[in-house]
């Protein structure tokens, strides 16, 4: 598990990279303006929608995969593949129409509180995003198969030609029209899809669209993922809300709240979707072998990499949100006004990386489990909260779009907590103390070198060091100190870890 997450979060990182330099582009050139928040609720239209599809898919489509190859063998379960398909289609056909009749309605759902001029711009762009759709339905699938099969490393690569073409077409559009930010979009998707193709064939995949649906392997699945599907429902429902009284509140409030959101799940997509992807094939596997204890040891060895890897980011990033916000986005349009705006909600996003990362964990123990309920009445709960905090601070309080973050924040660390208490006690209980004993060690070790990184943020500047060098300087001798003193604390995941980098250069250098 931990060498297949190591490539993972490998070419994650690569991809991830240049979906920040993407983010930087798109700053650098609109900054925190109408266009940026017209173009970013257009992509987060198609991207919601099929968002609820691609979380069903990727977690109902291994363990029925697993079964049916097991069952029926190998034939039989690519059949089941090529029904998802026709199945997929079906709802992509429903959703690109309804969405291209009703564009207006949809843009107004998405984002209530944008007047005339920057609602218009959003439907056209809208109009056309929405077209990705169709891409999404192939991809969601594919990736599904390709990690069946140990292809995980191509999943990330995916998205990186994507990337590539999204901030060409970015600066295409200052001069040509915003309207390349939409085509960029579309052609990025399909870029995306086309680089599955040669790995499906090496993976001896006959691709084909079945639209006889009638198969008890198909309602299996629907009845399997269907909670799913509810469940990322409610939390795209939580951002499309916060998304709205963003919009009311202020304007940018989207752009501000995107980059902030982005910024901090950018540790947690690299890190904990490496993670949580390499373990539910395997935790799968080890409950159809009534594995239990090999599949508890995964989930607590799973959180407490997290949280080795994850905390002392998520604490730095709290520590130094306005420098990273600067350093990163001050440039071109983005201004005085754009860094107030973007990082107090970095901050209150930043605190939330850790319990997102192991909420993710927990997930996949469920769904492993065939427990697709329990993460459904955690997501309605995590609604409840949220909105009733969120229509609080927008009533009641002269908070500004901070406030939602931290809303966000507080419900993901309560249905964290539950979602825990509700696996432990499925399964007869993890090892607690172990992940207890992780956590206060890492905890403690990453406050003491937070802090001594910030006194040499301080020292730096009184030595008239420009802020970005100090940042950066600052930030690097954090992540010297904090990765030479980890073998001190003798955690024996830390040590996991390095024996599988060494094992990884051995296997390149002996590759070489």
């Amino acid at each position: 598990m931990k060498k297949t997450a190591l490539f993972i979060m490998f070419f994650t990182l690569i991809s991830k990279a240049l979906g920040f330099i993407r983010d930087l582009v798109l700053s650098y050139n609109y900054g925190t303006s109408s266009i940026s928040d017209a173009y970013l609720t257009a992509v987060m239209i198609p991207q919601t929608l099929f968002a609820l599809l691609g979380a069903a898919i990727a977690s109902g489509v291994i363990p029925i995969y697993t079964k049916i190859e097991f069952e029926d063998g190998v034939g039989a379960a690519n059949k089941f593949i090529n029904k998802l398909f026709g199945l997929n289609l079906i709802i992509s056909i429903i959703i690109a129409s309804l969405v291209l009749v009703f564009t207006e309605e949809t843009v107004s759902i998405f984002a209530s509180g944008f007047d005339n001029s920057t609602s218009e711009i959003a439907i056209r762009l809208s109009r056309v995003t929405i077209l990705s759709v169709f891409a999404s339905t192939f991809i969601n699938v594919f990736q599904g198969f390709l990690h069946i099969k140990g292809r995980f490393n191509i999943t990330a690569i995916s998205s990186i030609p994507m990337n590539f073409i999204i901030i060409i077409s970015i600066i295409l559009s200052v001069k040509f029209g915003f309207m390349f930010l939409a085509y960029g979009f579309i052609l990025g998707m399909l870029m995306q899809l086309i680089i599955f193709i040669p790995y499906l064939i090496k993976e001896r995949y006959k691709f084909g669209v079945n639209f006889n649906i009638k198969d008890d392997y198909i309602k299996y699945f629907l009845v399997l993922t269907l909670p799913i599907f509810l469940g990322v429902a409610i939390e795209d429902l939580n951002k499309i809300i916060d998304k709205n009284i963003a919009s009311l509140m202020v304007d940018g409030g989207i752009s501000a709240l995107n980059y902030a959101s982005r910024l901090s799940k950018f540790v947690f997509q690299i890190i904990i979707m490496a993670i949580s992807t390499a373990i539910f094939p395997m935790i799968t596997k080890f409950v159809k072998a009534n594995k239990m204890n090999e599949y508890k040891n995964t989930i607590v060895e799973s959180i407490n990499i997290s949280i080795i890897i994850v905390l002392p980011a998520s604490i730095g990033m709290v520590v130094f949100s306005k420098e990273i916000i600067t350093l990163l986005y001050a440039r071109g349009s983005f201004d005085n006004n754009s860094i107030n705006l973007t990082y107090l909600p970095l901050i209150f996003y930043s605190i939330g990386i850790l319990p997102s990362g192991i909420k993710q964990v927990l997930l996949r123990g469920f769904y492993a489990l065939n427990d697709t309920k329990t993460p459904v009445y955690n997501s309605i709960f995590a609604l409840l909260i949220n909105v009733i905090l969120n229509l609080c601070i927008y009533f009641f309080s002269d908070w500004n779009i901070w406030g939602l973050a931290l809303t966000t924040t507080i419900s993901v660390v309560i249905t964290t907590i539950l979602l825990y208490y509700n696996l432990n006690k499925k399964v007869q209980k993890f090892n607690t103390f172990s992940i207890g004993v992780v956590l206060f060690k890492i905890l403690v070790l990453s406050i003491v070198v937070t802090t001594f990184s910030k006194l040499l943020y301080n020292l730096l500047l009184m030595l008239e060091l420009t802020q970005n060098y100090s940042t950066l300087i600052s930030i690097a001798v954090a992540f010297i100190i904090y990765i030479t003193s980890l073998p001190i604390l003798k955690i024996k995941e830390i040590d996991s870890i390095l024996e599988s980098i060494k094992k990884m250069i051995k296997l390149k250098i002996g590759g070489n």
